[in-house]
């Protein structure tokens, strides 16, 4: 299990100042010249989050993920309704 915290510059925990749970995120966790796994692949679902550390409320979800020669933690925010969504009104006249 990872444990996911936010801390403050004391490491006590504390929301994060700019944190907009409605926007995607992602935060290097390390880089190297390669990362290689024997057993066959990164598996961002491989092990569960705890995130009652998180002082910020959220509505989207954490994974770690691959990007380059890095391992990235992100935040994958959650659509708002009908973002993206073209709304089209009609209009009829019977005359």
């Amino acid at each position: 299990m990872l444990k996911l915290q936010t801390l403050d510059s004391n490491n006590a925990t504390a929301a994060l100042a700019d944190f907009n749970p409605g926007q995607n995120y992602s935060w290097t966790l390390a880089t190297a010249g390669s990362f290689t796994n024997p057993v066959g692949g990164f598996n961002s679902t491989s092990s569960p989050w705890h995130t009652t550390g998180f002082a910020n409320t959220f509505t989207g979800s954490f994974l770690v993920a691959e990007s380059g020669n890095s391992l990235v933690l992100q935040y994958q925010a959650v659509p708002e309704p009908g973002a993206g969504a073209w709304r089209s009104v009609g209009w009829e006249c019977c005359c």
